[in-house]
């Protein structure tokens, strides 16, 4: 699904991911600056309790790479999810 899908129509279905929560997953840091900039949260859990940099962590190279130091930045956390 895509980001600009995601804004309009809100959380995608299956996941209950956000807009932030996709772009961190295909590692747009351009897409995910702007909607923490507009107010996004950037610790909101999807249904199984991840938050944006957990799904950096999983998606991206490098422990989460460009992506989860952009969200560390902003105050992004795991939210317990290791624990």
């Amino acid at each position: 699904m895509s980001v600009k899908r995601i804004l309009v129509e809100g959380k995608t279905q299956e996941e209950k991911n956000t807009a932030l929560m996709e772009a961190s997953e295909y590692g747009d840091t351009d897409m995910a600056r702007m909607l923490i900039d507009a107010g996004a949260d950037v610790n909101a859990k999807n249904k199984y309790g991840e938050t944006a940099l957990v799904i950096a962590y999983q998606s991206q190279p490098d422990e989460g790479g460009d992506m989860a130091e952009l969200l560390r930045e902003y105050g992004g956390t795991e939210g317990g999810y290791f624990r």
